[in-house]
C-alpha cells in the first residue's frame, strides 16, 4: 500500500511539473513575440513630426498650432516632436495657447526647436518650453518683452456705464498689466532655462535680439546647428534607432512675413487693452 501510494505522489509530481513546464514554456513564448513586435514597430513605426510655426502668431493660427500639437499628442507612432520655428510672436494670449500645449505634450514627448531665421518674442517663449532648443548662426533669438496700446481718449458720451473704468482701463493700470506681463515672460525664462541661462533679467529685459552664436554664449539655446540635427537630437531623447519623419503643416500653408508692421497686426479692439509678445518693424 505504501508503495502505491508512493508511486501516486510521485507520479502526480511528474504531472504537475511538466505542467508548469509547459507554462513557462508558454509565458516565454508570448514575451518572446511581445519583443518581436516592439523590435518591429519600433524600427518601421516609430515617427519624429516636423511641425513649422511660421509668420505672426494671432488666434487662428495658435488654434491651428495646438491642433497639430495635440494630434501629434495622441499619435502612438509619433515618439518625438522637432518645432521649426520662424516667427516674430504674437499677441500675448495666442502666444500663451501654444506655451500650455507645449507643457503638456513636453510630459510625454520629447519636443526640440529648431530655429529657422527668427525666434523673437512670443517665438521664442514658445521655443523656451521645449526640452533642447538647436539654431543656426545667422538665426535672430530673443527680443524678451511686451507691448501694446495705451487706451484711446476719445470718449462717446452715448455710452453710460455703472463705474468710471467699465469702457475702458486707465492708463496707469495699462502700465501696471504691462510690467507685470513683462515679468512673467522673463520669469518663465529663468525657470526654462536655469543654470544655463548666463545673462541677468535687467539684461534680458532691454529686448535684444542675439544672434545665434551670442544666443548660445547666453544660454537662450543649447545648441548650433540645422533641422537635421534638431531631428538626431529628438531621436536621441525618445531613444530610438530607426525612424520616418513627417511634416505636419498647421493649417494652410501661406506665406507670412517675419518682418511686422505692429499697425498691420495688431487687433481691432474697443475693451481691454490686448498685449503682444512681437517683435515688430518700426514704422518710419
Amino acid at each position: 500500500m505504501k508503495a502505491g501510494k508512493h508511486k501516486y505522489f510521485a507520479n502526480n509530481f511528474l504531472s504537475m511539473t511538466d505542467k508548469k513546464w509547459e507554462n513557462s514554456e508558454i509565458v516565454f513564448a508570448v514575451i518572446l513575440v511581445l519583443v518581436i513586435v516592439y523590435l518591429v514597430i519600433d524600427s518601421f513605426g516609430s515617427l519624429i513630426a516636423i511641425i513649422p510655426v511660421e509668420g505672426a502668431i494671432g488666434s487662428s493660427k495658435s488654434a491651428e498650432v495646438t491642433a497639430a500639437l495635440d494630434s501629434v499628442e495622441k499619435n502612438p507612432f509619433v515618439r518625438a516632436v522637432v518645432l521649426r520655428i520662424n516667427s516674430p510672436g504674437g499677441t500675448a494670449a495666442a502666444i500663451h495657447e501654444i506655451y500650455f500645449k507645449l507643457l503638456k505634450l513636453k510630459g510625454v514627448k520629447p519636443v526640440v526647436i529648431s530655429v529657422d531665421s527668427l525666434a523673437a518674442s512670443g517665438g521664442y517663449f514658445i521655443a523656451m518650453t521645449s526640452d533642447y532648443i538647436i539654431a543656426k548662426q545667422s538665426s535672430e533669438v530673443g527680443s524678451i518683452g511686451v507691448l501694446t496700446e495705451l487706451p484711446t481718449k476719445e470718449k462717446d458720451s452715448s455710452i453710460i456705464t455703472s463705474g468710471p473704468f467699465k469702457r475702458e482701463p486707465d492708463e496707469p493700470s495699462v502700465y501696471r498689466s504691462l510690467e507685470f506681463i513683462k515679468q512673467d515672460f522673463l520669469n518663465a525664462v529663468k525657470r526654462a532655462r536655469g543654470e544655463k541661462l548666463q545673462i541677468s533679467l535687467t539684461e534680458l529685459s532691454e529686448a535684444r535680439t542675439y544672434n545665434g552664436f551670442d544666443a548660445l554664449r547666453l544660454g537662450l539655446i543649447d545648441e548650433i546647428g540645422s533641422l537635421e540635427d534638431a531631428i538626431i537630437k529628438a531621436k536621441s531623447l525618445a531613444g530610438i534607432r530607426v525612424y520616418r519623419t513627417i511634416v505636419i503643416e498647421p493649417g494652410e500653408k501661406v506665406s507670412s512675413p517675419l518682418s511686422v508692421k505692429f499697425g498691420n497686426f495688431k487687433q481691432n479692439t474697443t475693451g481691454a487693452p490686448v498685449f503682444y509678445y512681437l517683435h515688430i518693424q518700426v514704422e518710419q
